[in-house]
């Protein structure tokens, strides 16, 4: 049932699926993408705001000491800052050999003693940044320079003199990061669906609306069986899909062509070119209905050719055949563009006159007589000649007679003719 469903959907319907699918990916994912930006963000700036503020607390204090002042004015100093930035948590924590030089420090020697991040950084001098969901900690070791050592007595160029231990609360910097985020994450979402919406719309102008086209056409074809119909390829189409209409074309044209001429060869003559005997019984009985309905004379004149088994006994079928090419022409010369020649026998044609009295059919059975008796047929050297009887008949519409009763009396004036003009030559 599903497979079904499946194979049912239009390209439309499924492009219209996957335009809402990526649209709602999108939009769930975005949250998600937002979310991760926003830690990322918030760690970034946290740790650039901590290192400038150790670095400003480190030069404002290394500026004091130059001056002379005291422990306590330091920490009073330190004392400053936080009460100035309660967002922030400032402590300088001094080394055993400066609090051994300059008094003790209990503060400092109890973090040398229980926070071992406080104690490796003394050990090895190097920064340190600890992050968690709610603050970061940074720890900026206070490294003695030529300058310090006019001072600290007892230290050694690159010894660890002071930590500068600041914890600085994320949240402030969440809240509008995460407005900012969002915002233009949201932007991105809509971005990102009206990019898509462009890309699903373009796709259904340029490439389902012409297969739709094409598929209509060839239902076209098929219920009306017009093969005649074509795709009218724009000029907005992309190459590859024109190619495939003009394609489309070609082949409706050459089927067209092909099936044009299956038909005339199944009502045509293969020798004459004229209609065969299938297609001249199919058009008397449509004529003769038509003239019964309507009230119309209809008429009907057999040929029989005269004189023709001795030419294909003389001079061969090829000659025979040459003669009734010859006589195909000259009834095709001599009758209305509305009547039917057919070849209906070896030596037999009959012309179906549509619209022809008694009297129209005598004449024109005269005249053919005359002028297939006129026609010179040269084969080689030959100028080859045969005479024709035509015997005629006229349906009329009141008798109520069919098709096969205007055929009989039709043939019946055909030999009449005929065994009259042999008993002249005889």
């Amino acid at each position: 049932m599903i497979r079904r469903a499946v194979g049912s959907l239009s390209i439309g319907a499924w492009l219209s699926i996957i335009f809402i699918g990526v649209a709602a990916a999108v939009a769930a994912g975005m949250p998600i993408v937002t979310s991760y930006q926003e830690e990322a963000a918030v760690r970034r700036l946290a740790t650039a705001e901590s290192r400038r503020a150790s670095q400003l607390v480190f030069d404002h204090l290394y500026s004091v000491m130059r001056k002379g002042w005291t422990r306590s004015e330091i920490d009073e100093i330190v004392a400053r800052i936080n009460r100035h930035d309660e967002t922030m948590g400032v402590r300088v924590y001094r080394s055993a050999g400066v609090a051994e030089e300059f008094g003790a420090h209990p503060p400092s020697a109890e973090a040398r003693k229980t926070d071992p991040m406080v104690r490796q950084a003394f050990m090895d001098g190097a920064e340190r940044l600890v992050e968690s969901s709610e603050s970061v900690r940074y720890l900026y070791p206070l490294l003695a320079e030529e300058s310090c050592l006019s001072c600290h007595d007892t230290a050694n160029l690159g010894d660890v003199n002071g930590i500068i231990d600041i914890r600085f609360p994320t949240e402030e910097l969440r809240v509008p990061l995460r407005v900012t985020l969002r915002s233009a994450g949201w932007l991105y979402v809509g971005g990102a669906v009206a990019l898509f919406l462009l890309l699903f719309i373009m796709l259904r102008r340029l490439i389902t609306r012409p297969i739709v086209e094409l598929s209509e056409t060839m239902r076209h074809i098929v219920d009306r069986d017009d093969l005649g119909r074509r795709v009218a390829a724009r000029s907005i189409w992309p190459r590859e899909v024109t190619s495939v209409a003009d394609d489309f074309n070609t082949l409706m044209a050459e089927l067209e062509e092909s099936r044009e001429e299956l038909l005339q060869q199944s009502v045509r003559d293969g020798l004459t070119g004229c209609f065969n005997r299938r297609r001249f019984d199919s058009a008397l009985h449509g004529e003769a209905e038509r003239a019964r309905r309507y009230g119309r004379p209809l008429s009907v004149i057999l040929v029989d050719l005269d004189r023709f088994k001795p030419i294909n006994d003389i001079h061969g079928h090829a000659a025979g055949d040459a003669v009734l090419k010859g006589v195909a022409e000259t009834l095709a010369d001599n009758v209305r563009s509305s009547d039917l020649v057919a070849r209906v026998g070896g030596d037999e044609f009959a012309i179906l006159a549509p619209e022809t009295g008694a009297d129209q059919a005598r004449a024109l059975a005269s005249k053919v007589s005359q002028a297939v008796a006129e026609k010179r047929v040269v084969f080689g050297h030959l100028s080859l000649s045969v005479g024709a009887s035509c015997g005629a008949s006229t349906l009329d519409p009141e008798s109520g007679e069919g098709a096969a009763a205007l055929m009989e009396r039709a043939d019946e004036a055909m030999y009449k003719i005929k065994k009259a003009r042999h008993m002249q030559r005889a």
